[in-house]
């Protein structure tokens, strides 16, 4: 179902950042000014070495909920984790997808590009209440604050359940907000862009929304 393979999605991003975490804590006792690199990462759910397929993986919304959560992780691990590097740019399995004279874009593109706005940035504390599914959190936040304002993201993975955040200590009227939506797990992202009324937002399943909150400045 679509409800296990997120499940399997979030405890296999759990899984690896809890691996980083490990490493990080290894180096830190070892040499504390050693930083960890992660030279390759990425989710393989039907592309072998074996198959005779060259590879073939079909980047899809799930794909996607999955990198956002990775990138949720690496920066809460900054910066002892100073390097992670996607599995690749432009290959069989890159973010473009190179087959002969064809280059195609994945939705991985618009999701990386999603989190451009915000970097760099500096990280800053957030907690949100979130349901819970095969024991893992459905939601994963993430805010930054760089020169443009701060930037809360927010990936709801779940694969039917809509979900209400309310946000405390942030100014969400009339901050700008943007989604990405999927509507099945193997589709596309589809985009929505619209300002916030108030202080709750009602993040869709299969979903990561990105806030702006511009700050004013008192002269």
């Amino acid at each position: 179902s679509d409800e296990t393979s997120m499940e399997h999605v979030v405890q296999g991003v759990d899984a690896l950042s809890g691996i980083l975490a490990g490493a990080i804590e290894d180096c830190q006792q070892q040499r504390p000014s050693t930083r960890v690199g992660l030279v390759e990462w990425n989710l393989w759910s039907v592309a072998s070495h074996r198959d005779g397929k060259n590879f073939t993986e079909f980047y899809d919304v799930q794909h996607g909920l999955f990198t956002a959560s990775m990138v949720h992780a690496f920066v809460r691990l900054s910066p002892e984790l100073e390097l992670a590097n996607f599995y690749m740019l432009l290959n069989p399995m890159g973010i473009f997808i190179h087959r002969g004279a064809e280059v195609v874009e994945t939705c991985l593109a618009e999701v990386f590009r999603f989190y451009r706005p915000a970097f760099p940035g500096d990280v800053l504390p957030v907690q949100v209440q979130s349901p819970l599914m095969g024991g893992a959190a459905v939601l994963d936040s993430l805010v930054l604050r760089n020169t443009d304002g701060m930037w809360l993201f927010v990936v709801n993975r779940h694969a039917s359940l809509p979900v209400k955040l309310g946000v405390t200590g942030l100014e969400l009227s009339g901050a700008k907000v943007c989604t990405l939506v999927g509507k099945h797990l193997d589709g596309a992202f589809e985009r929505t862009e619209s300002v916030a009324p108030g202080h709750e937002l009602l993040l869709p399943p299969l979903s990561i929304t990105r806030v702006q909150i511009v700050q004013t400045v008192a002269k």
